[in-house]
């Protein structure tokens, strides 16, 4: 897969997202990231597999990187459950 970047464009903001096969390669990127601050929202099972080693690639990059840990499970996908501090918080 080529990279590729989403532009999400709501009425409180617009943000980017970044498609790539490879999740630890950001040197397509470079010049996005390292202006910017970066959210990272994962959930608990899967933040031990990578999420360290996903901060040490964009840190290359970026020291502004945020990482938010939520609950697995289809009903903490909804951000808006949570109270503060929430991801939601900070990101837009």
């Amino acid at each position: 897969m080529k990279s590729k970047i989403v532009n999400i464009s709501l009425d409180s903001g617009s943000y980017e997202i970044f498609i790539n096969d490879n999740c630890f390669d950001f040197e397509p990127i470079k010049e996005v990231v390292s202006n910017r601050k970066i959210a990272i929202i994962t959930n608990d099972t899967i933040s031990p597999i990578y999420l360290d080693k996903l901060i040490t690639s964009l840190s290359v990059y970026n020291n502004n990187i945020v990482s938010y840990v939520l609950p697995d499970g289809e009903q903490y996908k909804n951000c808006l459950l949570y109270t503060s501090p929430s991801p939601r918080d900070g990101l837009l």
